[in-house]
């Protein structure tokens, strides 16, 4: 309808939407490419039609073009030359004071960093993000960005490399934030059960209740397969995981360490499967 009355604002709005919930909402990464590449097509043919600047084109084109970074960069694809990467959308953001686009780089180069694992890349970056949950919202990228601060969190205060006023800091950052998205689940949001009990889990690894931690978990896994959020399953599986790992069993560790490789497969993340793959062979 946008394209059809001449509203290329919300033409452009609703497809940067419906590129990044796809992303966001775990449908398999290979529709990525299929969704931008209908997206960009309909933007060049209103441009063609109506003359337009471009100047909204070229905004919401780095929006579609967040989503293929990540997708790329979880299948193992490797940048076009001179294709813009996380950090030139960022410089643009930056020049333009487009405080949005800002926020959407880092909410997606933070979700990279916790897909894959480093952790302590993750927290300097949430640092260095500073208050992008402000800017996003309460929309799907908002609670996304809660979820993956509150991880965080909690991760960086299990790490022993804080001291222990830091670790305090990080507890207490992550038991603020899952107090919002507790809140939202009371409200009666069903998209964020399932990171509630994932946080839940990590929470209780932190304080040492091993059976809540394991019983969280597979609250976790069971409610993401249930509401069909395949990444964050997948995430779960890998927790479970590399937690029940450590505590000595290495036969449900191992369990859970298949489930992950084959979640994530289904996703498409070819080259999460090659890192998960390598760290079971050199276990």
């Amino acid at each position: 309808m946008g394209i059809k009355h001449g509203d290329i604002s919300s033409t452009g709005l609703n497809q940067s939407l419906l590129v990044s919930h796809t992303l966001l909402a775990g449908r398999p990464l290979e529709e990525m490419d299929e969704y931008i590449a209908l997206n960009v097509g309909l933007q060049n043919e209103y441009m063609t039609i109506a003359g337009s600047s471009g100047a909204l084109q070229t905004h919401y084109s780095h929006d579609f073009h967040l989503p293929h970074l990540v997708a790329s960069k979880l299948r193992g694809i490797e940048l076009e030359e001179n294709e813009l990467g996380f950090d030139g959308i960022l410089r643009i953001a930056r020049e333009t004071n487009n405080a949005g686009l800002q926020s959407h780089v880092f909410l997606q180069q933070l979700d990279l960093e916790v897909i894959f694992s480093k952790w302590e890349a993750a927290s300097a970056l949430l640092l260095e993000a500073n208050d992008v949950r402000s800017i996003l919202g309460v929309a799907f990228q908002g609670i996304r960005f809660a979820f993956i601060e509150a991880l965080i969190c909690l991760k960086a205060a299990q790490s022993s490399s804080s001291g222990m006023i830091s670790r305090w800091k990080w507890k207490k950052r992550g038991i603020r934030v899952m107090k919002i998205i507790r809140g939202w689940v009371e409200l009666g949001n069903p998209n964020v059960i399932h990171i509630l009990h994932l946080l839940e889990a990590e929470i209780a690894i932190l304080n040492r209740y091993d059976r809540l931690a394991e019983d969280s978990f597979q609250l976790a896994i069971n409610t993401a397969s249930a509401n069909g959020f395949l990444q964050d399953l997948a995430l779960s599986h890998e927790l479970a995981s590399s937690y029940l790992t450590n505590r000595g069993d290495s036969s449900q560790g191992a369990y859970h360490m298949e489930q992950a490789i084959k979640y994530y497969s289904e996703w498409g993340a070819t080259a999460k499967v090659d890192q998960l793959k390598k760290r079971s062979a050199a276990a």
